[in-house]
């Protein structure tokens, strides 16, 4: 997982090729203007366009993912999202469908509270498990979700 300013993202293409498509559309792409939804834009990337109230931390739930790395930007509000290695998680039923499950971290595990505010985003891969969506400041909150396939 890695946490940055919107701005740098192109610094991270070397470490994932597809971030380029993901600068690219937000060159070109006026965001705010973006209805709630689901978009494809490109080389198997998508765009989950999510308006949300944050919730409670007790009422976020923990999720991972096997197939697309989430890159989550916030451009409206502001949210607490939660983090733990999938190594101090308890095993979960995974949905290969929806490419998710809801894991609970261990009683031992030790989690790391990340503010994210508006123009921050988080690059969470399959090893890290993250319960997004949680309250910080805002009673409303919109982020983009892009889903990069993992390479491999």
């Amino acid at each position: 997982m890695f946490v940055d300013r919107i701005e740098n993202l192109n610094l991270y293409i070397p470490y994932n090729a597809k971030l380029k498509v993901v600068c690219d559309y937000l060159a070109k792409t006026d965001i705010h203007a973006l209805e709630v939804g689901k978009y494809d834009i490109g080389e198997g990337v998508r765009v989950v366009v999510n308006a949300f109230t944050p919730k409670e931390p007790d009422a976020a739930r923990w999720e991972t993912h096997k197939k697309y790395i989430d890159l989550q930007y916030l451009i409206e509000g502001d949210e607490t999202m939660g983090y733990l290695h999938i190594d101090e998680m308890e095993d979960a039923e995974y949905n290969e469908e929806k490419d998710i499950s809801y894991p609970v971290p261990k009683a031992d595990a030790d989690m790391t509270l990340i503010p994210l505010k508006v123009g921050h985003f988080a690059f969470l891969e399959p090893r890290d498990a993250h319960r997004p969506s949680a309250k910080l400041h805002a009673t409303a909150s919109k982020k983009l979700i892009f889903k990069i396939p993992v390479e491999g």
